[in-house]
């Protein structure tokens, strides 16, 4: 299997414009997002995954939309809200009753057991965002893994991306961060055979040059384990 992880576009708190934990994009991040949908609307994506913020669904938005599927919503790929994030104690996190309203498109993960929803506790630590995102890449492996060449996109935020390309290649979380999401890049990881392989890390071609903010050491790799 495939699967491509996404940062969200640019959002306006990205750019000062607002310091809500739940903004929207920024005009830059709606036209990314549609680079995105452009990048990823040739590869083959069977299901689509987000994150329940408002950044990361507009920017799957355009993916699904020209593909004709469902984004399958998942609080566990949401933002890393860490003790310094902006505004955290006044925030109030949607419902999906809330999301169905807004966006006729998403969709519970079917996956999720009983209609499960339940947001992480905030603040939260970093290794509890590494545990979260560890047991959604042993999901994803276990359902889409079936033999064939499955691809799958999920959009989400830059720690849990980055947390997420960790737990794909290792067994244990390190101590620091080893990637730099860069907004609206795409981070590609293979699963077959048992093998975990990590295919490129910010890979930017789909974006305007100055889309992408990338941090210098970005480049593709590959990387078996």
């Amino acid at each position: 299997m495939l699967t491509y992880f996404v940062r969200h576009g640019e959002s306006e708190n990205n750019v000062g414009r607002s310091n809500s934990p739940d903004s929207g994009l920024s005009d830059l991040g709606r036209q990314q997002a549609r680079c995105v949908a452009e990048r990823l609307g040739v590869a083959g994506v069977r299901a689509i995954y987000s994150s329940p913020l408002r950044r990361s669904i507009e920017t799957a938005w355009p993916l699904a939309e020209r593909l004709g599927l469902e984004i399958w919503i998942r609080p566990d790929i949401v933002e890393h809200f860490w003790g310094g994030f902006a505004n955290l104690r006044e925030f109030q996190p949607c419902t999906f009753a809330d999301l169905a309203r807004w966006c006729p498109r998403v969709r519970l993960d079917p996956a999720l057991p009983g209609g499960y929803w339940e947001w992480p506790m905030w603040p939260e630590s970093v290794e509890i965002l590494a545990a979260r995102m560890r047991r959604f890449t042993e999901h994803l492996k276990a359902t889409w893994s079936d033999g064939g060449q499955e691809v799958v996109a999920v959009f989400s935020h830059g720690a849990p991306v980055a947390r997420g390309l960790e737990a794909w290649i290792l067994d244990e979380p390190g101590p620091e961060f080893r990637f730099d999401i860069a907004n609206a890049t795409v981070n590609l990881v293979r699963y077959r055979d048992g093998v975990s392989t990590l295919l490129a890390v910010n890979e930017a071609s789909h974006l305007n040059p100055g889309d992408a903010n990338l941090p210098p050491e970005s480049s593709a790799q590959a990387c078996d384990i």
